[in-house]
């Protein structure tokens, strides 16, 4: 298919207004989010308030993870739940994403550790447990834990912050989505996207992340900066490339069916470097997903319903869309592992 280079970094959504409590300035940001959700279905996200700090050390953690010997990550393979977040270390080629969207490929080229919220306690979480996994954490890097707990707190404040916008662009208020998912099971991936030195080119439709949609309700992603994300609009593929300092965010499968795909969960997928390169290419990124709480039901908001654009969804509750999905995942790690 045609690829056309252009970014959707021209219409950036800047949050700074939202922190004012100003309400016309939320309303503004909630129409810009709205634009962008129509549009794509990603956004790029400025002003977000996420200290360079926190990020920085989260992040200096994870490469000195990824730079750990192979024996001392895959100690940190555990065993993976048919639902709910899966926790632990994913091994280069364990996955292929693609398989997700019904579309057989080869092994994604990247490996990811991925943690759960660290605050999950209580009866109402220990009602789907395994949803909500107990993080494992390996012996080094030290610190690294602490690290976590610094990103998630910024990192759930951004969420809020969108998730407020959000809400009231579906004229539902602003705390809507803020407290319907106040519960939601929560995870983090961080994705180390190698190409080791003298390694050979991709197999014919391998990539470092296979053409997917993701499944629950929002998520935020940090980059390095390094390009290879690009989006699927039309029959054409095009280039995400946030500036530095931006957050990227994109719904997922779950709030397209709230909004009664008024709002696009767009495909979207990770290019290896080029052929001709030579010497190792490295790119980093970390995905924060709010999926929502598995007994929520899930069907169009009133607001997004006309005669003109009935439901076009079966109500469904979140538990078993994720479940259905999850087990795709399963299924794409066991083809990676053939």
């Amino acid at each position: 298919m045609p690829e056309r280079r252009s970014s959707i970094h021209d219409t950036p959504v800047d949050l700074s207004g939202w922190w004012s409590g100003d309400p016309a300035a939320r309303r503004a940001i909630a129409t810009a989010v709205d634009r962008s959700c129509r549009e794509t279905g990603f956004l790029l996200l400025e002003g977000h308030g996420l200290p360079d700090q926190v990020m920085d050390g989260w992040v200096a953690g994870c490469d000195a993870f990824f730079a750990l010997p192979p024996a001392e990550k895959l100690a940190m393979v555990l065993p993976k739940e048919p639902d709910g977040n899966n926790i632990g270390y994913t091994a280069f080629g364990e996955e292929a994403s693609a398989y997700t969207a019904d579309n057989p490929t080869p092994p994604d080229l990247f490996e990811a550790m991925s943690f759960s919220r660290s605050d999950a306690a209580g009866p109402r979480f220990d009602r789907y447990r395994a949803w909500y996994p107990t993080n494992v954490w390996p012996a080094r890097p030290s610190g690294w834990e602490a690290a976590y707990r610094d990103y998630e707190a910024a990192m759930g404040r951004v969420a809020e912050a969108v998730l407020g916008a959000m809400s009231l662009a579906l004229g539902q208020g602003e705390h809507w989505l803020v407290d319907l998912l106040a519960d939601a099971p929560v995870s983090t991936r961080a994705n180390f996207y190698a190409r080791p030195a003298g390694a050979p080119d991709p197999l014919p439709g391998q990539l470092r992340r296979g053409a997917h949609t993701d499944f629950g309700v929002l998520t935020l992603l940090w980059t390095d900066g390094v390009p290879g994300l690009q989006i699927r609009q039309g029959d054409e593929w095009r280039s995400v490339t946030p500036e530095p300092g931006q957050l990227v965010a994109n719904i997922g499968d779950l709030l397209a069916m709230w909004t009664n795909d008024r709002w696009t969960s767009t495909l979207h997928r990770v290019l290896p470097p080029p052929s001709q390169t030579t010497g190792p290419v490295v790119r980093r990124s970390v995905a924060y997903f709010v999926d929502a709480y598995p007994a929520t039901l899930v069907e169009p908001v009133p607001t997004c319903v006309t005669a003109e654009n009935p439901a076009r969804f079966t109500p469904i509750r979140a538990g078993d869309w994720l479940d259905a999905r999850a087990r795709r995942q399963l299924a794409s790690s066991a083809a990676g592992a053939a």
